[in-house]
């Protein structure tokens, strides 16, 4: 892919021209019915691997929804290995408020910095860094897909050295804030601004790095923009874990589609209907993670060469 292209494609906001089949991963619907496929499957991934190495990322972007993700959401999604076992991690951009409080709260109960609540009221309005564990098989888009709410990945066919550099940035930028809250210092770094530093700035940041720019911010401030430009991008491979709304669409006779060319972004979605929901149910026990199963067939092809 010429990442300068897309760079410059990103950062001028053209229209999406044409449609790019995207791969329809049910696997995430529910991974206790589809076993914990990720982790399953994707066990043996990781053997031989030096600690930092990235195996796939992508750029994530969750459907609208009225108010404040009126134009989506976006995060990176890492599939990395650290002493050989596979980590599946997903780094998000929020506002510090109330809600982030409380997140904060369940993912370091034992701290006690969480239970400062004067500290953490004068944090609020800082953009702040969430990392999700295991977002697939954790149930962190289960719980989006519950929402009626579709998520689109799109894999990035970044080298290794960049995928690496990419993944260190966020990572360790999230470990400095966790253990700037531990003091209890304030937090460094941008105010939240909707259409500025949004939920969107690591993204451009990430698309600086892989177009040799680092420090520099390429794309939209609005995730859906983003995923247009994604779509018209070389290399790029999409998958949607498709939201009732969506999976309405690639039911037909029967039988669900394994890819799909439209990709909704509708701020008001409708249900599945019973059978549509039937056809989807039973689907789930076979479900399998498709960068899953993409990298395996890598790894199958570069063993046969």
């Amino acid at each position: 892919m010429d990442l300068g292209l897309l760079a410059a494609g990103l950062a001028s906001g053209l229209a999406l021209a044409g449609a790019v089949d995207a791969a329809v991963d049910l696997s995430a619907w529910d991974p206790r019915e589809s076993g914990y496929p990720v982790a399953r499957l994707g066990a043996a991934l990781c053997l031989g691997h030096d600690d930092g190495d990235v195996l796939a990322t992508a750029i994530v972007t969750y459907g609208r929804r009225p108010g404040r993700s009126a134009w989506g959401h976006t995060s990176l999604r890492f599939l990395a290995c650290e002493s050989q076992q596979l980590v599946d991690v997903e780094l998000e951009y929020y506002r510090m408020d109330p809600s982030i409080e409380r997140w904060f709260g369940k993912r370091f109960r034992d701290e006690a910095w969480v239970r400062d609540e004067s500290y953490l009221r004068q944090q609020h309005g800082k953009l702040v860094l969430v990392r999700n564990e295991r977002p697939a098989d954790g149930g962190f888009y289960a719980t989006e897909l519950v929402k009626n709410r579709e998520v689109i990945e799109a894999w990035m066919p970044w080298d290794a050295d960049v995928q690496r550099a990419v993944y260190r940035t966020f990572v360790d930028r999230h470990a400095l804030q966790i253990d700037t809250l531990r003091k209890k210092v304030p937090l460094v770094g941008h105010d939240y601004a909707p259409m500025g530093t949004n939920c969107t700035l690591h993204v451009r940041e990430a698309l600086g790095i892989a177009a040799g720019h680092p420090g520099e911010w390429i794309g939209s401030v609005f995730p859906v923009a983003n995923l247009q430009m994604l779509r018209e991008a070389d290399g790029v491979r999409l998958v949607l874990h498709p939201s009732p709304h969506a999976a309405r669409r690639i039911v037909e006779d029967g039988q669900l589609a394994t890819s799909t060319d439209h990709l909704p972004t509708p701020i008001w979605r409708r249900g599945l209907d019973s059978q549509s929901r039937e056809v989807v149910e039973s689907a789930l026990a076979d479900a399998v993670p498709v960068i899953v199963k993409w990298l395996l067939e890598s790894e199958d092809a570069a063993t046969q060469q």
